[in-house]
């Protein structure tokens, strides 16, 4: 049985999976990943967020899962306040309220966007100001290599692992298997909000902005190597910009430079402050609950994609994966794919 519905997030997946345990399954498969900052940007949508603020722990001080819990879950009079909840399988949710600064939008960096703000009721781009005000406070891009620290990111890996753990108890307090497989992140999907490093000049970001905006006329012409070079100029020049790291990955990747297109594609990822993707960190905390309780396995769709585009090239994102991160057929018949393998892994420990 589909129980799957569209732009949810573990929280709901939550109360899904309740559901359907209800109707006493064998095994229950959880795909999910891709909409995990829905609801924290939805509970975050009226906060005013300044543009430029010392907002260290900022998530904290807005007592963020008091407020999730509160304007996310329903309530009923009298009740007590709601515990952790779920959400099942999430498809990917409109790109809406997302603020851009000298974004590359569009397939492989076919457009470019200027400093648009397209406000929506999701509010995603205050998670982006979240991240962009720590960053300013800390005086640096809070990233470490490909793996971001900001207290957004830290939130939403708390969460979508506290939301794992419920779900999986729950199904082993029933008897049922549970297999769980995060959705891959777009590689080749466009950063939805760009940031700078705060500690550049402003000749030093002007001539960042000048590389970047080199590249990306470059790449539009069809000029992979120029575009390449000047990307790797606007990388040197602004290590944190992930529209320059995206057009670095993409020319990489149309040069046939396979395993260095995907790796300047995670740099992007992890600078993309909307923090709307799918986070890698995903896959490793599924492992570990899994690990830790009986009745659960689990898989990894980025680590088996990305090992597929550092062979055959990162159009394998585009053949699995269409906007943002919804399977079109081709990628629905793949992720059933690595769900049957994971199912037949596990029987012999069954």
């Amino acid at each position: 049985m589909d129980a799957g519905m569209i732009a949810q997030d573990s929280r709901a997946v939550w109360r899904i999976a309740e559901a359907a345990l209800a109707m006493n399954p064998t095994g229950l498969v959880l795909y999910l990943g891709n909409n995990e900052s829905l609801g924290m940007a939805r509970a975050l949508a009226d906060v005013q967020v300044p543009e430029v603020a010392v907002m260290r722990g900022a998530l904290r001080h807005l007592r963020l899962y008091r407020v999730l819990a509160e304007l996310v879950l329903p309530k009923s009079a009298g009740a007590a306040p709601p515990q952790p909840g779920g959400v099942v399988p999430g498809g990917g949710a409109a790109k809406n309220g997302i603020r851009q600064q000298q974004a590359v939008r569009g397939r492989n960096g076919g457009r470019s966007g200027g400093g648009g703000n397209r406000r929506g009721k999701a509010g995603h781009e205050v998670l982006a100001r979240v991240v962009q005000g720590q960053w300013a406070s800390a005086g640096l891009p809070l990233v470490d290599g490909v793996e971001a620290t900001d207290d957004v990111r830290k939130a939403i890996l708390g969460r979508f692992r506290e939301n794992i753990s419920g779900i999986v108890a729950m199904a082993a307090r029933a008897g049922v298997r549970v297999y769980v497989l995060p959705t891959p992140p777009h590689l080749t999907y466009p950063p939805f909000t760009d940031a700078h490093d705060p500690g550049l000049s402003e000749s030093e970001l002007a001539e960042a902005s000048r590389h970047h905006a080199e590249a990306d006329a470059a790449l539009r012409a069809g000029d992979a190597a120029t575009a390449l070079a000047a990307a790797e100029r606007a990388v040197s020049a602004d290590a944190a910009h992930g529209g320059a790291w995206f057009i670095r990955g993409i020319a990489s990747g149309r040069l046939g430079e396979h395993a260095d297109a995907v790796d300047a594609l995670e740099h992007a990822l992890a600078r993309d402050v909307s923090r709307k993707r799918t986070d890698p960190g995903f896959a490793a905390i599924a492992a570990e609950v899994c690990d830790e309780t009986a009745g659960c396995a689990s898989g990894n769709a980025h680590a088996a994609l990305m090992a597929r585009a550092r062979t055959e090239g990162v159009a394998v994102y585009d053949e699995v994966l269409g906007d943002h991160e919804h399977l079109n057929p081709a990628g629905n018949a793949w992720i059933a794919g690595q769900v049957a393998a994971l199912i037949l892994e596990d029987e012999p420990a069954r």
